[in-house]
């Protein structure tokens, strides 16, 4: 927090419990505006769904601390923004900047770049009455397209984490840049740093190819590719999904969430060696679904 409090991009991060559990993802940002900047005001911002657990669990932190907390959530709107004019810019540097590229700077005073997969995007927070000012080459797409883009780079949000039950590396943290293993201590901490000095992660989240039982895929897909001309009857968050028929949960993987024919989950990173391996779960209509994992070709190749 103190690299930002006196404004500048906001960051991602994540909110974890005592026992090094993600509770909630977020992004954070210096306010960067008003009569008295750079007073320390910040907006974080989290998945809707999360919005009241997260300001109950902030206030139970506050203690005697002159902190005060409010939902602002109907004064702000949350815009992402790619494409290959909006993957370079320097902030207030307009003649170091490629022609053709953006400067955050002008389009919003709350912004950071999105730093979960490389050439996600920039993010900017503008107030609800004001509107995204861009160049005629932009063109403004149905949130759908975001949470497809998202799932086809392997970044989880929101409703894809297990709250209160995945550690930071099996939800890709330290991939997407959520993490600083510099910072000092922190609520969820010890667990944290062991992890990632042991260097050992079982399970992650990855990207996965989903098609009905009768639509097996041979060989395994390398990449996963989205079809917006089907629907499937795909299962909520947390549905079991069967390793090669097996019955024991613990070895199961957990379906995340997804779209059309592509979504998360999280895998054992062991079953993804074994030659044939089969993974099924069972759709919102009781009828099974094959489930492909597939590993990003951005994450860190170790």
């Amino acid at each position: 927090m103190p690299h930002i409090a006196t404004g500048g991009d906001g960051f991602f991060t994540a909110f974890l419990a005592p026992n090094g559990r993600v509770l909630y993802d977020a992004f954070i940002y210096p306010k960067n505006q008003g009569l008295n900047f750079p007073s320390p005001v910040f907006l974080i911002e989290c998945s809707s769904d999360n919005t009241k657990d997260l300001l109950k669990h902030i206030k139970k932190y506050i203690l005697r601390s002159k902190v005060k907390v409010q939902d602002v959530s109907e004064e702000y709107n949350v815009w992402n923004i790619w494409g290959p004019q909006a993957n370079s810019f320097e902030i207030g540097k307009s003649s170091n900047v490629p022609q053709g590229s953006l400067i955050l700077k002008e389009i919003g005073d709350i912004r950071c770049r999105d730093t979960r997969y490389p050439g996600l995007g920039n993010r900017v927070v503008l107030p609800a009455d004001k509107e995204l000012s861009l160049p005629h080459s932009f063109k403004q797409l149905p949130s759908s397209e975001y949470t497809i883009r998202r799932i086809l780079h392997g970044v989880p949000e929101g409703s894809d984490f297990f709250t209160g039950t995945s550690l930071p590396l099996e939800s890709n943290f330290d991939y997407m840049n959520g993490i600083d293993f510099r910072k000092g201590c922190y609520v969820g901490q010890e667990l944290t740093i062991r992890t990632y000095h042991t260097g050992v992660t079982r399970k992650r989240i990855l990207p996965v190819q989903i098609t009905p039982d009768s639509e097996a895929l041979s060989p395994t897909p390398t990449q996963i590719k989205i079809d917006r001309s089907v629907q499937l009857e795909l299962p909520p968050p947390a549905q079991d999904i069967a390793v090669d028929g097996a019955k024991n949960t613990r070895n199961n993987a957990k379906f995340c969430g997804g779209i059309h024919n592509i979504g998360l989950a999280l895998v054992r990173l062991e079953a993804l060696q074994k030659p044939d391996i089969k993974l099924q779960m069972l759709g919102s209509d009781e009828k099974p679904l094959n489930v492909y994992p597939v590993i990003p070709d951005w994450w860190p190749k170790n």
